[in-house]
């Protein structure tokens, strides 16, 4: 069945089977929940991935940046092959969209089974330019009106209408919402809810009404009420006092 599996993989496609299998019998099997990390931006590589079941997102996550989506996957696609080739850090992060599973290839028989087989590295380098090429016409594209969402990663401190506190991470922010993980689990979708966001130091940053509009695991994106130039500026002051200074 695995085996099955990787002969579906379009780089591996003209290799021959023996090949395929080779590959397969060195991957291990891999499994997570909905918007788990496989892998974070500058984690040194563990070789590359192949996706089973579920969906994996590709993201540029940069602190105090907006978040790029790099590309979206499903069953049979390979990820994390550049960095595999080229031994170097992961350029980008890669997390679930939902349950899934993937087969990881580590890097050490990875690299055995390329000394062996150099074609395989033919095929997974040959889609790398039209990859490349389809990113910069996506960076190049004109800007939505949406407020881009900033990746801030970081401990933030949740004071509730009643006055409870929660200690939380704060994986992204704009306008239109935030990120936070892991909320508790009566934080269904559609859940109402108003709170003051800020941290240990300072408490009340933000002040912010909405509602959660979807759970993924322990995640939930909370969209906010009042859009509009002055929830921006207070947006826009929350961040400048929770990421870190520009270097």
């Amino acid at each position: 069945m695995l085996q099955s599996l990787f002969k579906r993989v379009a780089v591996f496609e003209g290799l021959p089977d023996e090949w395929v299998a080779e590959l397969s019998a060195a991957s291990e099997e891999r499994s997570f929940d909905g918007n788990s990390i496989v892998f974070r931006k500058d984690d040194e590589c563990d070789g590359l991935y192949v996706v089973s079941r579920g969906g994996v997102v590709v993201r540029n996550e940069v602190i105090g940046q907006p978040i790029e989506r790099v590309q979206a996957l499903g069953p049979g696609d390979v990820f994390g092959e550049t960095e595999a080739l080229d031994a170097a850090p992961r350029q980008f992060s890669a997390r679930t969209l939902g349950p899934t599973v993937v087969y990881r290839i580590p890097e050490e028989p990875l690299q055995e089974l390329l000394r062996k087989h150099p074609a395989i590295e033919i095929s997974l380098r040959a889609p790398m330019p039209r990859r490349r090429t389809a990113r910069l016409h996506a960076l190049m594209a004109p800007a939505s009106r949406m407020e881009p969402r900033i990746w801030v990663d970081r401990d933030v401190l949740l004071t509730l209408e009643g006055g409870e506190r929660l200690g939380l991470r704060l994986e992204n922010l704009s306008s239109g919402g935030a990120c936070l993980s892991p909320a508790p689990n009566g934080w269904r979708v559609r859940k109402l809810l108003s709170f003051v966001l800020g941290t240990d130091s300072k408490p009340e940053l933000l002040r912010v009404s909405g509602a959660v509009r979807w759970r993924l695991g322990g995640a939930v994106g909370v969209s906010f009420d009042g859009a509009g130039p002055a929830l921006r500026r207070r947006i826009h002051e929350a961040l400048r006092e929770l990421l870190p200074p520009a270097s």
